[in-house]
């Protein structure tokens, strides 16, 4: 059972940012609930030492897939996420989280993009995960307790869902329902020791098939709405105006 983690919020990362806290406490979420975690760093320039990989590492990360290449310098929330979406159609994890907070532009889009291009659940605003087996050899049940507005909820999710998990987020006088982990699903390595190193792959644009036009772009494509430049009109009879006003 496998959790993905997109570190800092999707984003792409220009210089080696440190482990954000909570993408820290997702790590050590997915050792509590007996998933093996794996985190997907965005990269736009190489030679970027993985310094967020390696302090994930020594929480428990088990496996990291960097992607480094220079056209997600001027990538924008849709082929970010097509990158993104790439990578983690290959990994096939249960679950995808993010902590929102941990974004440095504060945007955080583009898990969303991941959830559209993947027909997966989006959650958002999540503050703890659930897993529960009801027989020995089934796989765990996964749920989530959310925000909707003022309102606290539990949501049932399905298998690949895109989940917002910010545990700063939760009730001041909550005391935290204790995470149930699968018996059969190991939170540390064979030995019995916790992982202490991360396998680092490294992965390019082209390693996905992805050719660098389709990640480019001059904008972020949000759209802007303008007035409309129209040249200046002199009319001399209510004919041409009606004619111009069409």
């Amino acid at each position: 059972m496998k959790l993905a983690i997109l570190l800092h919020g999707g984003a792409v990362a220009r210089t080696a940012l440190p482990l954000h806290p909570g993408d820290r406490a997702l790590v050590r979420l997915s050792g509590r609930l007996g998933l093996e975690p794996i985190a997907v760093e965005l990269l736009a320039v190489g030679g970027v030492a993985p310094r967020a990989v390696n302090e994930a590492a020594a929480d428990g990360l088990a496996r990291a897939v960097r992607v480094v290449d220079d056209a997600l310098a001027t990538a924008d929330a849709p082929a970010t996420g097509l990158v993104a979406e790439r990578v983690l159609r290959e990994l096939k994890p249960d679950l995808i989280a993010f902590v929102a907070a941990a974004d440095p532009e504060g945007a955080a889009d583009v898990p969303a993009v991941v959830a559209f291009r993947m027909g997966a659940a989006y959650v958002p605003d999540a503050f703890q995960l659930t897993a529960t087996t009801t027989m020995p050899d089934a796989p765990p049940a996964f749920t989530a307790r959310a925000w909707r507005g003022a309102v606290e909820v539990t949501l049932a999710l399905p298998r690949g869902a895109v989940v917002d998990v910010d545990p700063a987020s939760a009730p001041a006088n909550d005391t935290g329902a204790p995470e149930t982990a699968s018996p059969r699903l190991p939170a540390v390595s064979p030995d019995g020791t916790p992982n202490k190193s991360a396998s680092i792959g490294v992965m390019t644009l082209a390693d996905l098939g992805l050719d660098a036009t389709l990640v480019r772009r001059r904008d972020d494509l949000r759209g802007v709405v303008e007035p409309t430049a129209r040249p200046l009109v002199t009319t001399k009879s209510s004919t041409s105006l009606a004619a111009m006003l069409r």
